[in-house]
This record gives C-alpha cells, structure tokens and sequence, in this order.
C-alpha cells in the first residue's frame, strides 16, 4: 500500500471515530413535567391572603408606552452564573401555535389559590428575570382572582397526575379557571418517584423546581409548546413528544431550549436559550428600555405609600430602595418612587411628595419623570401635576 493511500485510511478513520463519539455523547433525560390538554375540575376559591407586593387589582387597563426623555443614563449590567454545566454546545427551533398568540403585550395573572405568598412571589420573580426581561411582554397584577377576572389564572395544586400543566395555549387561557395549575409542595408530583424528578428537599432544590417550572409553564402560557413535537425534531427526541402541535416554526429545533423535555438540563435550569429569547422577541417584541433609561409617564395615582427609612419595595430582581412608592393608572403592575432621607435632595423630595399627595386626594394627572432601575420598576426625578 502506498504512504497516500495509507494516510486517506487514517484520515477516514479520525472522521468515523469523531461522528461515533459524537452520537454517544447525545443523552436526554425522562421528561418529568406533564402538559394535559384536559382541564381539571376547578377547587373552590379560598379568601385571599394580603399580597407582599401591592399592585392593582382587576382587569388591567391597557398598558400605555413611557415616553423616552434625551439619552439614556448608564446602563446597569449583571452576570449571572449558570445553576448547572451545560452538556451539550449545539444551538439548533422555538415552536409556536400561530392561533393562541396574545394580541397584546400587557397580560394579566391572578392566583385562584390562596396562600403560598413566599412561592407566589418565586414565581411572579422567575418570570420577570426570563420573558419579561428578554421582550415586550409585561405580566401584570398577581392577586387573588376575581370571579371575572382576565388573564392567566393559576392553581396551586399536588396532584400526581396530570402535574403541573396548562389546560390549553396562549391567549385561550384568558379567563380559563385552572388554565394553568403550579405544584408547591411536592409531596404526590416531583416526589423523585414515578419517574418525575425529586423537587421536594431541601428548600433552595424545591425553589429551584418551582422557578424552572413556572418558566416552563409560562412559555406554554405564550403559545410556545415542546420541541419534542416539532416535525424536524430527531427521532430520539420525537418519542418525549407531549401536547399540542405547534404551527410556527420561529427558529431551528433548540436542544437547549426551556421548552424541550431532551434537553440534557432538566428545564433547562430554569433559564432561557437564546434561541428561546429569539423567539419571544419575534412573538411580542423586544425590551425597547432598556435600564438606565429616561423615561416619563402620565396617569392618575392608584397607590401612594410612605414607609420607614431603608425598607424599601418590590421583589429583589426589581427592588427599589426608596420610601415614597407611586403607581398610576395607565401602567398596572409598574412602580414610581423616590427617597426620603435627609440629604442635598430633601428639600426637592419633600416637594414631590407634597404634589403627589395633593393629586392623590384631588384625582389630578401627573406627569413623572425616571429612571427605569428594572424590569418594571423605575426611580422618579420628577413630578409634574397635569392641568
């Protein structure tokens, strides 16, 4: 055999050995979380328990747009450290269904259970830093449900069969009792028995399991269903296949996406791929404010609160440490605020207070300009009462 000869063998040698090792490095987990198309029957609806984040109640009113003010201020950064290694590199598709797209970007929440306040706000927390933070979309309100209320109703429920799930996609949600149903205690689904993951001890692997569903859940929730289903899914992925079909294929199938029961990550860690985000921002757009930005609002005051000093308001992703706290009609679910501290701005802050607390008790339009400091909350610089 001639030395060409010999060195193409060995060169088609390293390919196969290559193509091989690759296939053996493809593992999926079982998937855990169950989607049924059936709705449950609903439970009786208890009183509800005082919210720690006060937002107004109802139906939402649409959500106005801040208007920008010059240039932005500096923008804020953070890394944040994945909760696992990632076991697979490749980035290859969101799916949606085209039909159950919300036809706005400002979609209410309720809880049609009561109780459960330190989980509630993990989850309203695990949305905000995942779909909030990467597009346009705002989920607003987070109270006790009304018998009418709109939006995205959830249930706290252990149930081990079917799990948590939503009863349909999207916007077909709206208004549904038990459209969504979310497992807080873990004792009968996510028990480690059954095949389901062990989400019950300790507390931080409990809040870890709450946190990566409720991202799960709320991507059905947006009309997103399972990669699994996807026509051009591998066939090794397409027996976890599980629900609704989707319609849209927004990008290429995505092994790392949240929505994928063969992601190697269980949930995928509870964080979003970034073909996850590509999707949403094509779904509802992008986050065009980003923080550190100038903006202005105008409404009539819903909430006015004045507390000590250093207690701040909100939830740690979007905490604001201020002591006068403002919400406005026009923007449900947003908060204004400013501190009151002895310090070069007292004097100016005091003023402020003064005007809001004017238009609070004569219902008069204000105008604020602030900073947006998070996702939903910003601090004020300014305050103009309307004519």
């Amino acid at each position: 055999m001639s030395a060409t000869s010999r060195l193409r063998g060995l060169l088609i040698g390293a390919f196969l050995l290559v193509i091989l090792s690759s296939f053996a490095a493809c593992t999926f987990q079982p998937a855990t979380i169950d989607e049924s198309t059936s709705t449950a029957t609903p439970e009786p609806t208890g009183t509800s328990l005082p919210a720690a984040t006060p937002e107004p109640t109802g139906t939402s009113l649409p959500a106005a747009t801040p208007e920008p003010i010059g240039t932005s201020l500096s923008v804020a950064t953070a890394t944040v450290a994945a909760f696992v290694t990632r076991q697979a590199d490749e980035v290859n598709e969101a799916v949606a269904d085209s039909s159950a797209l919300w036809d706005q970007t400002t979609i209410g929440v309720c809880w049609d259970t009561p109780g459960f306040e330190n989980e509630k706000i993990w989850v309203q927390d695990a949305v905000a830093r995942t779909w909030m933070q990467e597009s346009a979309l705002e989920f607003v309100g987070w109270q006790q449900c009304e018998p009418d209320s709109d939006g995205i109703r959830i249930t706290v429920a252990d149930v081990a069969d079917p799990g948590p799930h939503v009863a349909v996609l999207g916007a077909h949600l709206d208004g549904l009792e038990e459209g969504m149903v979310l497992n807080f205690t873990f004792d009968n689904w996510g028990n480690g028995e059954n095949n389901t993951v062990d989400c019950g001890f300790p507390e931080d692997r409990r809040k870890f399991c709450i946190d990566a569903i409720a991202v799960h859940e709320f991507g059905h929730a947006i009309a997103l269903t399972h990669e699994a289903n996807r026509p051009d899914a591998p066939e090794w992925c397409r027996d976890m296949a599980q629900g609704t079909n989707g319609d849209w294929l927004i990008t290429p199938f995505d092994l790392d996406s949240i929505m994928n029961y063969c992601n190697p990550v269980w949930s995928n860690a509870g964080f979003l791929s970034e073909l996850d985000i590509q999707a949403v921002r094509l779904m509802y757009g992008e986050n065009n404010f980003p923080i550190g930005s100038l903006l202005a609002v105008e409404g009539r005051l819903t909430f006015l609160r004045v507390h000590d000093v250093g207690t701040g308001y909100g939830p740690n992703n979007d905490f604001l440490d201020v002591e006068v706290v403002i919400q406005l009609d026009t923007y449900p679910g947003k908060s204004f605020g400013f501190q009151l501290r002895t310090d070069d701005q007292e004097y100016a802050h005091k003023g402020m207070l003064d005007l809001l607390r004017d238009a609070f008790n004569e219902d008069y339009r204000v105008r604020v300009d602030y900073v947006q400091t998070g996702l939903r909350n910003g601090e004020i610089l300014r305050v103009l009462v309307l004519p």
